[in-house]
């Protein structure tokens, strides 16, 4: 393997985790926490809600970077080694 194949491998398994963290987290949310919230007052609610915003917003944007860039690296390097026309990725 040459060293654009390993780097682009090792940016594509990155870009899959950051997809995953983002998804998997809006799933959980969704499915879990949710429903959990009806069981507290609305004090706990908020504080609750407090904590977890500031930290699911800082993993969001961390995740949603990373894809981009991520994609962004993967598209240049595929391009560079293979000989697909650029319009390929783009449909």
């Amino acid at each position: 393997m040459t060293s654009f194949e390993i780097v682009g491998l090792a940016l594509r398994v990155l870009h899959i985790l950051a997809g995953m963290v983002a998804v998997g987290g809006m799933v959980f949310i969704r499915l879990v926490v949710v429903p959990s919230m009806g069981a507290i007052s609305i004090d706990s609610f908020k504080s609750l809600h407090g904590q977890m915003r500031p930290r699911w917003s800082r993993i969001v944007a961390a995740a949603i970077g990373t894809l981009l860039v991520t994609g962004l690296v993967n598209f240049v390097i595929t391009i560079k080694l293979y000989d697909v026309p650029k319009w390929y990725h783009m449909v």
